[in-house]
């Protein structure tokens, strides 16, 4: 996902909640200083769930809470959904007291280590399939794979077994019209 998109919704996220942007970097870390209550976060924000994200978050959020003497918190805001080899990363994260955020559906959560073992078990079934037709009957006029899978957060393959009705138990089949990489409801449902 795009870092600046993330970054944009963060913000507006974060000054409904109260905070004031102190400062916003471009060229060095951390991205953003918040400030609520007198008390100066440091933030930085990652579009992509690669691991080498989050070791570079980790230097960088270090860097800053050395480098500004009044940073009392460090956060992470992340715009996908980790992996499970990202796992002990996050971990490392949260041992350094880093706070982490997570961008789901155009909004943010706080990530826990509670909460990210239950967004890495797989979801059933029913859930996915069902986000899915959801998603469809919201945009009539169709949707790509790509963004069926950005919203839902789940891997491209992942969408295209459900969307493409290949699933043994899909209760997709025949209810979706599926047109390369562009999906549409049928017009009768």
């Amino acid at each position: 996902m795009n870092e600046s998109y993330v970054k944009e919704k963060f913000k507006e996220f974060i000054t409904s909640q109260g905070y004031r942007i102190e400062r916003e970097f471009t060229t060095s870390s951390p991205d953003l200083l918040l400030n609520k209550d007198g008390k100066l976060i440091a933030v930085e924000i990652k579009g992509s769930r690669s691991t080498s994200n989050y070791a570079l978050a980790l230097g960088q959020l270090t860097f800053a809470m050395f480098n500004f003497k009044d940073v009392s918190e460090a956060w992470l805001v992340l715009g996908k959904m980790p992996t499970k080899a990202s796992e002990k990363w996050l971990e490392c994260l949260w041992y350094h007291g880093i706070k982490i955020y997570l961008m789901i559906q155009n909004r943010f959560e706080l990530l826990t280590p509670e909460r990210l073992r239950k967004f890495i078990a797989r979801r059933s079934f029913e859930e996915i399939e069902e986000s899915i037709l959801t998603l469809l009957r919201e945009n009539p006029s169709g949707i790509t794979i790509e963004n069926i899978a950005r919203m839902l957060n789940l891997e491209k393959q992942q969408t295209i077994d459900h969307v493409s009705g290949r699933l043994t138990k899909s209760m997709l089949k025949g209810k979706i019209i599926f047109d390369g990489n562009f999906v549409k409801i049928k017009d009768n449902l």
